[in-house]
Formats: structure tokens, sequence, C-alpha cells
């Protein structure tokens, strides 16, 4: 049987449980130790998911050709709570 691809989300879920049970502080040192490692792990795996999310969303930009040009994501457009201007735009939202 082939081994299912950990999804981000799951990735995710147990690196919360992982912190949850570091955070409460009544396991051996052996065992923190394991989970440390382990939590580790799973953040570096989440933060390389992030990534290559990051990497895959694009904004096109129409050249003057009709062309259409891909650059890459900039975070600084919309995290400023700011709307993004689709004045003379087709697109309906």
């Amino acid at each position: 049987m082939a081994k299912k691809k950990q999804s981000f989300e799951d990735s995710l879920a147990q690196l919360e449980n992982v912190v949850g049970k570091m955070e409460g502080g009544d396991i051996p040192l052996d065992e923190c130790i394991d989970l440390y490692e382990k939590g580790v792990k799973l953040a570096g795996f989440c933060a390389k998911e992030l990534d290559a999310a990051e990497k895959r969303i694009e904004k096109l930009h129409k050249k003057n050709e009709g062309e259409f040009e891909t650059t890459p994501f900039d975070e600084d457009d919309t995290s400023k709570g700011g709307k993004t201007d689709n004045v003379g735009s087709d697109v309906p939202f």
C-alpha cells in the first residue's frame, strides 16, 4: 500500500499537539527531547511547504503585446488592509 503524502494541515496539527505536550511540562526529559526533535522536523516541513506555496502564488501582469508575464507574489500589496485596485478590470472581484 502506498504511503499517503503528509499534508501541511496534518503536520501543523501534529506540531501544535507537540507544543501543547511540551508546554504542559508533565513529561519526562527523554520524552521532551524526543518531542522537541519531532517538533523541529515538523516545523521544518511546514516552513518548506509554506515557502513552496508562496512561490506558486503569482500575479499576472499584462504586457503591452497582450501576453501575460508572471511576477513573484508580494505580500505587502494586501497585508496592509488596503483593497487592490481593480478599476477598469474585467475581473468582478
